[in-house]
């Protein structure tokens, strides 16, 4: 029979994360944390499923020591967790319109900018790229 139990099969992975991206995520996770707890501490007889919500909170705890140690398991919770922070990240700061915007804006200023002779209607990869419509801010 196969061991199930996700601790003893997970490997530590070391993290090679910057001082600012770490003090960065540390804010995110404690503020996250913080608004898990809040809504546990005043809503917990009203939330849908406050068993997913503690679970939830340990995975921030979790996560926040993981990065003071550099070092986390990859357990499932922390990776759901990690997963839906990122889309409520997104969608807050408008991730696809930003990407977008600057696709569009960088497209135009290389336009602008390319040297004539590397790139002219006659030169066959551009005019390749141009014809395909695959150029940078083609990718949205």
């Amino acid at each position: 029979m196969a061991d199930s139990d996700v601790k003893k099969t997970a490997v530590p992975v070391a993290l090679k994360i910057g001082r600012r991206d770490r003090r960065f995520l540390k804010e995110l996770f404690e503020m996250a944390r913080d608004g898990v707890s809040e809504e546990l501490r005043t809503h917990e007889r009203r939330v849908s499923n406050p068993v997913r919500l503690r679970r939830e909170l340990a995975a921030y705890d979790r996560l926040l020591q993981g990065l003071d140690r550099r070092q986390l398991d990859p357990h499932p919770d922390l990776i759901a967790v990690l997963g839906e922070l990122a889309e409520v990240v997104d969608e807050s700061n408008d991730y696809r319109r930003v990407v977008a915007e600057h696709d569009a804006l960088h497209g135009l200023i290389a336009s602008l900018t390319r040297p004539r002779d590397t790139c002219s209607r006659r030169s066959a990869p551009c005019a390749a790229i141009r014809c395909r419509d695959d150029g940078p801010a083609s990718h949205r």
